[in-house]
């Protein structure tokens, strides 16, 4: 997980409204060797919140997290290729983004 983002949920905490969907997504992920989740919906849900919550609530579990911003096709595609260039094996830190984003997905 990032540095610099701080725990949104408790007393002191800025997340209101999304206990359930942290517990049902962070039970989903700590409860798989391999999962992917994806949070969707409108401008200023609450989604990078949760999303950051979510981090937090498995941190234990899961010591090893990327969170990758997803706001466009584009953002999301740069993220990936990012992703894969630090640690994909076997690419290159120059690889095109194309061959990144492959990388990434397998």
């Amino acid at each position: 997980l990032r540095i610099g983002f701080r725990d949104p949920r408790g007393a002191h905490g800025y997340l209101v409204g999304r206990d359930s969907l942290v517990e049902e997504v962070a039970g989903r992920l700590s409860g798989s060797a391999h999962c992917i989740a994806a949070l969707h919906g409108e401008s200023g849900a609450g989604k990078t919140v949760a999303a950051i919550a979510v981090g937090f609530a498995t941190l234990a579990e899961l010591p090893w997290q990327e969170f990758m911003q997803g706001s466009s096709p584009l953002t999301f595609r740069q993220e990936l290729a990012r992703f894969a260039r630090t640690h994909a094996t076997g690419l290159a830190a120059d690889a095109e983004e194309e061959e990144a984003v492959e990388a990434a997905r397998r």
